[in-house]
C-alpha cells in the first residue's frame, strides 16, 4: 500500500557491545574478558528489570528485523453526532479515541514465509509446560494436548445434506479480513487457528488476517507470528477488552468484509464460500457458521447439531432455540436459516455496513452482551442474520475464563453491558429484563447518546417491531404479574406432566422436570409447558394452554377439592372466576412469601416438591422442596 513505512532491524550483537564498552574503558582501567562480560551481563539484566516497557518494546520490535507497516488507514470521520453538554462530548470523546489506530500499533514483518516455512517447533516450545497441574492454567483447556497436535491436523468434515457436494465461484466473491483477538492465548491454539484459516480459505479470498494482542503477558506470542504470509498485528498497549480490540482491528482492516473469529478454532472445508457468497446476494446481512465443538481435554472434533437458531432470554443471556419439528425435518442445508441473535464470537459482514451501523458500543467492556446489542442493531436498522450450515468452525469452550475482567469482577461489566443496550434497543420491555435482574437497577449504564444517535440516524424500527417480525416465539412476560416464567425447584423447572384424569377441564398436574433450555433438550420448541405465572391482582397460579384452534388460553393449578388438605395434589384446571362467593375459588388463589408459593386462604399450606412427579401441597417446613425460584419476578 502507498505510505508504507519500513524499518529494518538486525539483532544486536552483544560482541560489538563489549567493544565499544572495552573501548571506552581502556581511558580509564583495563578489564579482563571476564570482567567485561560480568558487567555487559549486569547491563542487561538492569535493562530488562528496570526498563519501562514502552522502551523495552521498541528495543524488541528495533532488533528482531519487525517492520512496522504505516498504514494508510482510512481516514477515520466520525459521526455527525452533535454534543449537547459536557457527558456527551466525553461519550463522543471515547467513541473517536477508540477508533483511531496509531501507526506505531501496527506490525508487519520484513520477511514473509509461509505457514509450513515457519519455525512451528520452535514457537510452541517457548510457551510449552511439561507439569499436568500446569495443563489448564493459562488458557482453561489442556495445554498438554494441544501442543503436541498437528497445526494442519485433519478434521472430519461435518457438513451435512447436499452441502458437501455445493460449488461456489473460484472467482469474484468479496474479500475478507480475519480478525482474531487474544489475550495470553496458548500458542498452539492461536497458531492452529491461523493455519486451519490459511489452508482452508482460498488465497483471492483471504485479504489478510489481523491479530489484535490486547495487553498479553508475552508479547512474542503476536509478534512471533507476523512472520507468517498475510499476518498483520496491532498491538493494544493497556488491556482494552474484545469489544474495542475489534473495533480497531476493523478501522486497519482492508477487506470488502470483515470476518470475526476467536482466537481457538479450527475453519472446516469451504467455510468461507457461503458466507462471502451470501454478502455477496445481500451486503446488510450478518452471516454466521454452525460451530463444532473442539473437546477442551481431549481436543476431539465433534459436529454440532445443525436445526438450532440463536435466540435470548429474558434475562439477556444468549441461547440456542431449536427448530420446529417441522422445520427440523424440511430444512434445506444450503440454505441460511433466519436467526434472532448470533453467538458473536464468529460471524462476518461487509466492512461498509459494519461501520454503518457504527461498529461496536466502545463503553462496553471486555466482552459480554455485545452480541446481544449487535443482533439487536442490525435486526431494528434495516439488516438481517442467519446462521449458514454450509459453513462450519470448530471452537474449543471451556468452563471458565482465565483472565481478569477488573477491580469490579465479570458480572459487573455484563451487567453494565447489558443496561447500555437494553436502554437503547428495548423501549418499554425493559422491564422484563429487570424483572428477571433486579439488582441490575443499581448499575449505571452510562451516557447512551451517541448510540441513540446511530438509532436515529439509522430510522431502526422498535423494540415489539422485532419481537413481532423477527422473534415471534418468544414468550411476552404477561405485566401486573407477581411472578413469570421458568420456576425451579432446585436444579428442575415446573412441568406439567399428563393425567390419568378424564374429568373434563382438568389439564395435567404439576411436577417438575429437566429444564426445557438450551442444547441438552431437544424438546426446547415445547417451551411453553414451562412458562408459569402468579398474577398479581388475582393471585391465581396459572400457565397457558394450546386449545383445539390453536389459541393460547390460561389454565389454572390448583388443588382438586375447594377445600385443600395437606398432600392434595395440584393439578391444572379450568379457572374458577368470576365466583360470587371468595370461598369458590380459594384452591386456585396463591401468594408467593420469601421463596414459598403459599395458598392465600391456607396460608399453612405450601406447594411442596418432594415429590418431582407430582407436586402437593403440604404443611409449611421452610425445607429445600418447598424452595421455588423464578425467572422473573414483578413485572
Amino acid at each position: 500500500m502507498s505510505g508504507v513505512r519500513k524499518r529494518n532491524v538486525t539483532k544486536p550483537s552483544s560482541q560489538s557491545v563489549a567493544s565499544k564498552i572495552s573501548k571506552g574503558s581502556k581511558k580509564s582501567s583495563s578489564f579482563s574478558t571476564p570482567q567485561l562480560i560480568g558487567i555487559v551481563s549486569a547491563l542487561v539484566l538492569g535493562i530488562l528489570l528496570f526498563c519501562p516497557l514502552e522502551v523495552f518494546d521498541f528495543f524488541l520490535a528495533k532488533n528482531q528485523k519487525i517492520v512496522r507497516v504505516k498504514y494508510e488507514v482510512p481516514e477515520f470521520v466520525p459521526t455527525d453526532f452533535v454534543a449537547r453538554n459536557e457527558v456527551e462530548e466525553e461519550s463522543f470523546e471515547l467513541y473517536k479515541k477508540a477508533r483511531i489506530v496509531d501507526n506505531e500499533d501496527v506490525y508487519d514483518s520484513h520477511e514473509k514465509v509461509s505457514w509450513n516455512d515457519f519455525n512451528i517447533r520452535k514457537y510452541i516450545n517457548a510457551g510449552r509446560v511439561t507439569n499436568k497441574k500446569d495443563a489448564y492454567k493459562t488458557a482453561a483447556f489442556n495445554q498438554l494436548v494441544s501442543d503436541d497436535i498437528p497445526m494442519d491436523r485433519n478434521i472430519p468434515d461435518t457438513r451435512l445434506g447436499s452441502c458437501p457436494s455445493q460449488e461456489y465461484p473460484s472467482e469474484g466473491l468479496p474479500t475478507t479480513s480475519i480478525i482474531i483477538t487474544f489475550h495470553n492465548e496458548l500458542r498452539s491454539t492461536l497458531l492452529r487457528t491461523i493455519v486451519s484459516v490459511i489452508r482452508r480459505t482460498p488465497a483471492n479470498i483471504l485479504k489478510e488476517i489481523v491479530l489484535v494482542d490486547d495487553a498479553s503477558s508475552d508479547p512474542n506470542v503476536g509478534m512471533e507470528l507476523i512472520k507468517i504470509e498475510k499476518v498483520k498485528l496491532i498491538v493494544n498497549r493497556e488491556r482494552q477488552g474484545l469489544i474495542r480490540a475489534r473495533i480497531r482491528a476493523a478501522m486497519v482492516a482492508t477487506g470488502d468484509t470483515l470476518t470475526f473469529l476467536d482466537s481457538h478454532v479450527e475453519v472446516n472445508r469451504n467455510w468461507i464460500q457461503p458466507l462471502m457468497q451470501r454478502i455477496q446476494q445481500n451486503p446488510k446481512i450478518v452471516v454466521a457458521p454452525i460451530i463444532d465443538v473442539i473437546n477442551k481435554d481431549t481436543f476431539k472434533y465433534i459436529g454440532a447439531d445443525a436445526f438450532l437458531t440463536g435466540g435470548v432470554s429474558w434475562a439477556m443471556v444468549f441461547r440456542w432455540d431449536w427448530l420446529t419439528q417441522r422445520g427440523t425435518s424440511t430444512m434445506d442445508h444450503t440454505r441460511g436459516l433466519r436467526s434472532p441473535t448470533i453467538a458473536g464470537g464468529l460471524f462476518s459482514i461487509s466492512k461498509a455496513w459494519f461501520h454503518e451501523l457504527g461498529e461496536y458500543d466502545d463503553q462496553m467492556d471486555i466482552w459480554g452482551g455485545e452480541n446481544i446489542e449487535f443482533s439487536f442493531r442490525v435486526w431494528q436498522c434495516g439488516g438481517e442474520m442467519e446462521i449458514l450450515p454450509c459453513s462450519r468452525v470448530g471452537h474449543v469452550f471451556r468452563d471458565e475464563h482465565p483472565y481478569d475482567f477488573g477491580k469490579k469482577g465479570s458480572n459487573n461489566v455484563f451487567v453494565k453491558n447489558n443496561n447500555r443496550f437494553v436502554h437503547t434497543w428495548m423501549d418499554e420491555y425493559t422491564d422484563f429484563y429487570y424483572g428477571t435482574r433486579p439488582n441490575a437497577k443499581s448499575i449505571e449504564p452510562g451516557d447512551l447518546s451517541v448510540r441513540e444517535h446511530f438509532k436515529e440516524k439509522l430510522q431502526c424500527k422498535g423494540f415489539k417491531w422485532y419481537l413481532e417480525n423477527v422473534y415471534p416465539r418468544q414468550y411476552v412476560p404477561e405485566r401486573n404479574s407477581v411472578a413469570w416464567g421458568h420456576a425451579k425447584r432446585g436444579e428442575h423447572c415446573l412441568n406439567v406432566f399428563p393425567t390419568k384424569s378424564n374429568k373434563s377441564g382438568v389439564y395435567g398436574q404439576l411436577g417438575a422436570a429437566n429444564c426445557n433450555q438450551g442444547l441438552n433438550n431437544p424438546s426446547y420448541q415445547d417451551m411453553d409447558k414451562q412458562q408459569l405465572v402468579l398474577k398479581k391482582f388475582t393471585g391465581l397460579f396459572q400457565q397457558p394452554v394450546q386449545m383445539k384452534d390453536g389459541k393460547y388460553v390460561n389454565k389454572c393449578f390448583g388443588t382438586p377439592d375447594t377445600t385443600p388438605t395437606d398432600g392434595a395434589k395440584v393439578i391444572l384446571a379450568d379457572c374458577v372466576s368470576n365466583a360470587e362467593v371468595r370461598e369458590a375459588n380459594s384452591h386456585q388463589r396463591w401468594n408467593y412469601v420469601g421463596t414459598n408459593i403459599k395458598l392465600e386462604d391456607f396460608p399453612h399450606l405450601c406447594l411442596d416438591g418432594s415429590d418431582l412427579g407430582s407436586f402437593r401441597v403440604r404443611t409449611c417446613t421452610g425445607s429445600d422442596s418447598q424452595q421455588i425460584l423464578w425467572e422473573m419476578l414483578n413485572i
